[in-house]
């Protein structure tokens, strides 16, 4: 990487006004952010036109998919924070180092979620309570996007490089690119439109992996010929244990944040099923819309972390607090408006999804009752990105930890048995948010986390 030019994205966002630095590194992480859940949300959508089978099918292997993913991001999260502390403090070799040594963990982690994922995926589909015919469809799809986690790990990896160095639009084009295709391939694929062969839930798989596959040979491309101001050579690529352990370190304690997120909604699909595919169908529908209302939060708080290491590297932890608070003001207003119009319109985006009856009734509910808790789950979003921003990670998942399973899944159980059923669960999932700002307020506030140094 070239000194000059990331000196030059590096004062963009240590020095002048913070709301210019934050809108520079939020509005493509935001749109970044949306492109990948569109990956998800496409697949859905056309997915549904074979039934709520499925549907429950391809939400249940999504929440396996994520847990294999929580590792990519585990390994993001350290990326970016270790990246923007060292290019923060004018450390560009050791930013360098940092990069080659991620695209060396990505391709482990690639392998390894591959051969266990193919292996174990059966399993753990009968165990959160899929029927016969939701197995058949759920193998068909998750054996294929495991086979294809290569193209989804290089790619995650290649996006936390550019933007810990502070160039978050590249990333946002590349996957604008790919999202395209996947966009085109999902009907074509899916429903067998034209002259391609009607292959159902694999055919979602296959369009999203091709589309990830080529978003990963384009930003492969970019880096090692230098464009964009980041450059890595082939003999960069090379075993640098102190650097790996180092992001090991960081990446871990991140990686079980999202994973016991995961976990939790193992769990709540688990209780779900109970009820009927319908209740599942519904919970899948809920949450995945639920996760793209929460897209600009997920932007804004990794644009925030990344300029959170940047200052604390270059020895200015006052700024990184104050963008930290205003970026949380930010997202107070998207998320109550987005809130707002989830609520309003919950009958007819759900039925845009699956037009089921039980499964709208089920849905229409839970999505209300999720929007209530958007203005508190602001709060917690954005303090955890900032602190794992500074490199910090061990903390938020420790919090995260007391939410979900001292709080959220003991309260979903109850919750359930009562005569709100599954409405239970959504209500166990705000009062989550809750106790997750409360807790990260308190720590944030001790300023604890702005005295971590990296080497």
């Amino acid at each position: 990487m070239t000194s000059r030019f990331a000196k030059t994205r590096r004062d963009k966002l240590v020095e002048g006004p913070v709301l210019p630095a934050i809108w520079t590194m939020a509005y493509p992480m935001i749109v970044t952010m949306g492109l990948q859940s569109l990956f998800n949300i496409v697949d859905i959508y056309f997915v549904g036109k074979l039934g709520s089978d499925a549907v429950a099918a391809v939400g249940m292997s999504g929440i396996i998919m994520f847990f294999m993913m929580t590792l990519m991001i585990g390994l993001g999260t350290a990326t970016r924070a270790l990246i923007a502390r060292f290019i923060g403090s004018n450390r560009f070799d050791s930013a360098s180092e940092i990069a080659s040594s991620s695209l060396i963990i990505a391709f482990i982690i690639s392998v390894l979620a591959g051969v266990f994922g193919t292996t174990l995926a059966p399993q753990i589909l009968v165990a959160l309570g899929a029927d016969k015919t939701v197995l058949t469809f759920g193998v068909q799809y998750i054996q294929i996007m495991f086979i294809g986690m290569m193209s989804l790990a290089f790619t995650a990896s290649i996006n936390s490089i550019l933007q810990g160095a502070g160039d978050a639009k590249t990333p946002m084009f590349i996957l604008l690119f790919s999202v395209g295709l996947n966009i085109f391939l999902d009907p074509m694929l899916i429903l067998g439109i034209g002259p391609f062969p009607k292959l159902g839930v694999r055919g979602a798989a296959i369009a999203t992996v091709s589309a990830r596959g080529i978003a990963m040979i384009i930003g492969m491309f970019l880096i090692l010929r230098g464009i964009n101001h980041f450059k890595l050579s082939l003999k960069s690529l090379r075993w640098n244990g102190s650097r790996i352990w180092q992001v090991v370190k960081i990446g871990f304690p991140a990686a079980i944040q999202p994973a016991m997120n995961n976990i939790a909604g193992l769990i709540m699909i688990r209780i779900v099923s109970g009820f009927s595919m319908e209740a599942v169908a519904a919970f899948v529908v809920a949450m995945r819309i639920n996760m793209f209302a929460l897209l600009p939060g997920f932007g804004l708080g990794n644009a925030n972390g990344t300029i959170v290491g940047q200052n604390l590297g270059a020895g200015r932890p006052a700024r990184a607090k104050r963008s930290t608070w205003i970026t949380c003001g930010i997202l107070e207003i998207v998320l109550i408006t987005i809130g707002a119009v989830f609520y309003i319109f919950a009958p007819w985006i759900i039925t845009k999804f699956n037009d089921n009856p039980e499964v709208v009734r089920i849905g229409v509910v839970g999505l209300r009752t999720l929007t209530l808790g958007y203005p508190i789950l602001a709060i917690a979003t954005i303090l955890a990105r900032a602190i794992n921003g500074a490199g910090v990670t061990k903390i938020p998942a420790i919090i995260l930890a007391i939410a979900f399973f001292a709080v959220q899944v003991p309260l979903a159980v109850v919750l359930s048995r009562t005569t709100m059923e599954v409405t239970g669960v959504f209500v166990a999932v705000i009062i989550g948010f809750f106790v997750q700002a409360v807790i990260f307020s308190w720590y944030f506030l001790s300023n604890r986390w702005a005295k971590a140094h990296f080497s």
